[in-house]
C-alpha cells in the first residue's frame, strides 16, 4: 500500500522526543490497520527512497481526538518537510497501535521500532542502513 499526503505542521512532539516526524495530511480515507510500519518514503528533490517509520492511528497515549494521524520519523533525516508532498510505501506492519503510560514508556517503545527498521533495512541490503544524516 502507498500513501501520499501534503506534510503539515504538528506540535513538534516528536522532535522534541527526538524522533522528528513527517505529519502527513491524506485525503484518502482508507488507510492501512492502526499500527506502526517499517516504510520507504521520498518527495521530489529527496535523491530516491529512505527508510522510515511510520504510526497510523488516533494517538491513544496523546489523548484521542478521533482523528487519524499518519506520522512519518525518517531514519538519520533532519531537514524541513514542510508543504512537500510525501509518498510512503508500507512494507512491514510491526506492532498495532498501543497506548502507554507515559512519554517516557512511548520513547522507549519508538527507539525498539526504528532499530527493528535498522536491522530491516540491513537484512534486505546486507551492510549497514541509514547512518548518514542528510538534509532536505
Amino acid at each position: 500500500m502507498t500513501l501520499r499526503g501534503v506534510v503539515v505542521r504538528g506540535a513538534g512532539l516528536g522532535r522534541r522526543l527526538g524522533f522528528p516526524t513527517a505529519n502527513l495530511k491524506v485525503s484518502r480515507r482508507r488507510f492501512p490497520p492502526y499500527g506502526v510500519y517499517r516504510v520507504e518514503a521520498s518527495w521530489r528533490g529527496g535523491g530516491g527512497r529512505r527508510a522510515g517509520v511510520c504510526s497510523v492511528g488516533v494517538r491513544p497515549t496523546l489523548g484521542p481526538s478521533g482523528e487519524v494521524w499518519v506520522e512519518v520519523h525518517i531514519l538519520d533525516f533532519d531537514g524541513d518537510l514542510y508543504d512537500r508532498t510525501l509518498e510512503v510505501g508500507f512494507f512491514e506492519k510491526l506492532r498495532g497501535e498501543e497506548r502507554f503510560d507515559s512519554l517516557a514508556a512511548l520513547v522507549a517503545q519508538i527507539r525498539r521500532d526504528v532499530a527493528a527498521v535498522r536491522a530491516a533495512c540491513r537484512r534486505a541490503a546486507g551492510r549497514p542502513a541509514g547512518r548518514r544524516k542528510t538534509r532536505a
